[in-house]
């Protein structure tokens, strides 16, 4: 593993740049120093960059946020979210091998109208109030202010009835503000361990990589570079699909490097946090995008 202070330094090791959205592009509400400045650089330099988000809504809306934000989009080529994956499989009914398509979910979700407008699209889709009518369940967000105990008697209703979830944002945490926050991921997370069946969608599961694969289908695999915030997630992930890393520790572990810290203290709290988050170390390491 490598430290370095731009992606300027490693520009001849890629030929696709994979961004994290939360974390690493913007903390859900402003652009991080340096982002703006590095996504300049990718495009006078002919990288071709893709926004590759855990996040449970389709890729347009996520197109739209990250402009809204104030980031531009001009250097962006491609926006693949994990909503848009499971979109792209409940729409070719490849959910569940072996099973037909769901049709009844019950949602939980960040705003009312979300599973709507996600499943917007797609023919004899129907939301339901209850877990005791649904065929599915689907997690794509938590509102604001509410914690992985979010309609925890209706998980248990799913369970007495082994309905299976879809979990379209497995992060488990995700930077807002100046805070971190639980993120959809906590209740999938939850389900599973309570013996629930989870099919997820994102990061680091190897559907959304496919995708992106198909999307520059003659690209060898090291010849992608996946800069994200999570070990767990965006670390973790590329490795399992081959491509290369960069770690960047202003997002989702950052106060683990807040002060001042010596080289060698950096790299060894990213090889401990490495260890306790499933042993898979960066290629590089980056302070914040830059």
């Amino acid at each position: 593993m490598r430290l370095i202070s731009s992606l300027s330094e490693i520009l001849n090791e890629f030929d696709v740049a994979l961004l994290d959205q939360w974390g690493v592009l913007h903390n859900g509400r402003v652009p991080y120093p340096g982002a703006i400045q590095a996504l300049e650089i990718l495009k006078l330099n002919g990288k071709p960059v893709v926004v590759l988000s855990n996040s449970g809504k389709r890729w347009h809306v996520n197109r739209c946020r990250i402009a809204d934000i104030g980031l531009p989009t001009t250097g962006i080529d491609h926006v693949v979210t994990s909503g848009e994956v499971a979109w792209l499989n409940l729409y070719s009914s490849n959910v569940m091998s072996g099973e037909e398509r769901p049709t009844r979910f019950f949602a939980i979700s960040a705003e009312p109208g979300d599973p709507e407008d996600w499943a917007a699209g797609i023919n004899n889709v129907e939301f339901v109030d209850s877990a005791a009518d649904a065929d599915y369940i689907l997690v794509m967000g938590i509102p604001d202010g509410c914690d992985q105990n979010l309609a925890r008697g209706e998980l248990d209703i799913a369970l007495k009835r082994d309905i299976p979830m879809i979990c379209t944002n497995p992060d488990k945490t995700s930077p807002s503000g100046d805070s971190i926050i639980v993120s959809p991921g906590a209740i999938a997370d939850g389900y599973e361990r309570r013996g629930g069946t989870v099919k997820w969608y994102g990061k680091p599961y190897g559907s959304i990589y496919h995708h992106v694969r198909t999307l520059y289908p003659n690209t060898r695999p090291k010849r992608f570079l996946m800069v994200g915030d999570s070990l767990e997630h965006d670390i973790a992930g590329a490795k399992s699909a081959g491509f290369n890393s960069v770690f960047v520790r202003g997002g989702i572990h950052l106060e683990s490097f807040s002060g001042r810290m010596t080289d060698h203290r950096i790299i060894a709290e990213i090889n401990s946090l490495s260890t306790r988050f499933g042993g898979c170390l960066p290629d590089y390491s980056l302070a914040g995008l830059a």
